[in-house]
């Protein structure tokens, strides 16, 4: 267990019931005591329906979340997550939910971050003009389990109902938002409301604790990272340099501790499928 955590009090800045899937990840190897504060507005800091823009990227947001949780509850150690959804950064034409993951330390002055993105998403939004297209659109959203948001199609964002789970509700709100013959229908993608962005949060989780259990060799503290990997392992044909991962560089943020280590496989040569001599 990480001593530098144990029986401290750690804060979940969030009004989402992300601690259903964070806390069994990181009170185990932590130790910590778990404060799930009644009255945090984590909205303030931008919604995915749209009624407040965030006005910083994610890590920042991540970062003011914690600050602001840690400044109103009078606790030093926090933690939050932050996602997005959009087109995958390596397959434009499939949506990707990205989370991050932040435990911020005050009194130790430590950020430790942990990323998390997949294509297992349910993001999406349409205009609908009848209630067959919106039985059609929930039910390739995963509706009821996942819950969806309606407004009215004449763009007033008061006009807007969230978090319907049930096919009376969805009806209901249908009929009473149809502006023009026209209602936007969209994902709901807090996570209390969505089964499938909630296991990314867990593996974003998980990806934070396998951080905090990385000590840095030299001053022991948690977040000891791969700060970049180099390619160039040598083609076991030619020779040459190739695509494959020859060493990765580590850091410590807190006492600065670097060290380079060979292949994480234990390869001394690469296959030459990756090698653009052997493989143009």
């Amino acid at each position: 267990m990480l001593t530098l955590f144990q029986n401290r009090e750690l804060l979940i800045a969030s009004r989402h019931q992300k601690e259903q899937v964070i806390i069994p990840v990181i009170e185990p190897v932590t130790g910590i005591v778990p404060i799930i504060p009644p009255d945090f507005d984590s909205d303030a800091f931008g919604t995915f329906s749209g009624e407040i823009e965030r006005e910083n990227g994610p890590l920042e947001t991540l970062r003011k979340k914690c600050e602001a949780a840690m400044d109103q509850f009078g606790i030093d150690l926090a933690i939050a997550s932050e996602g997005s959804f959009g087109p995958h950064p390596h397959y434009p034409f499939l949506q990707a939910n990205e989370e991050w993951i932040m435990l911020k330390d005050k009194k130790n002055g430590l950020e430790i971050i942990a990323r998390e993105i997949s294509l297992e998403t349910n993001y999406s939004e349409k205009k609908i003009t009848s209630e067959k297209e919106l039985r059609v659109f929930a039910a390739g959203t995963g509706f009821p389990e996942h819950g969806l948001i309606l407004r009215s199609g004449d763009g007033n964002q008061e006009k807007i109902r969230k978090g319907i789970r049930s096919f009376e509700k969805l009806r209901e709100a249908y009929h009473e938002l149809r502006a023009g013959g026209i209602v936007q229908v969209q994902t709901d993608m807090r996570a209390m409301m969505n089964p499938s962005r909630m296991k990314v949060i867990e593996k974003a989780a998980i990806r934070l604790r396998e951080k905090l259990l990385s000590l840095c060799p030299c001053c022991g503290i948690p977040g000891y990272e791969v700060e970049r990997a180099e390619a160039g392992l040598p083609c076991s044909d030619c020779g040459r340099p190739g695509k494959e991962i020859q060493r990765i560089h580590y850091a410590c943020k807190n006492c600065g501790h670097q060290e380079d280590r060979e292949n994480p496989e234990g390869k001394q040569y690469g296959d030459p499928a990756y090698c653009d001599f052997c493989n143009p």
